[in-house]
């Protein structure tokens, strides 16, 4: 897999679009946006981040990220 000179972002949302709620309950963390080397890295690290919950999602996003909340406050993550 090719990777890119510059880092790639994937956003994952825990949303049921049937009902406009959070899709699985979890709460916390409802929105994720992770930098990584590839698309699919990204993707991988924003999914874990939104199913780990608020209190672990940070330790996915090795490459830095951003953080959405339940409440609609964030948390910009550097890049570790």
């Amino acid at each position: 897999m090719a990777r890119l000179d510059h880092p790639v972002r994937a956003v994952v949302v825990d949303n049921d679009s049937a009902v406009g709620q959070p899709g699985l309950g979890l709460g916390g963390a409802a929105q994720v946006s992770a930098l990584a080397p590839t698309a699919v890295e990204g993707e991988v690290l924003a999914k874990a981040a939104v199913l780990s919950g608020p209190t672990k999602a940070e330790s996915w996003l090795p490459h830095g990220g951003v953080i959405v909340y339940d409440d609609g406050s964030h948390r910009v993550v550097e890049p570790g």
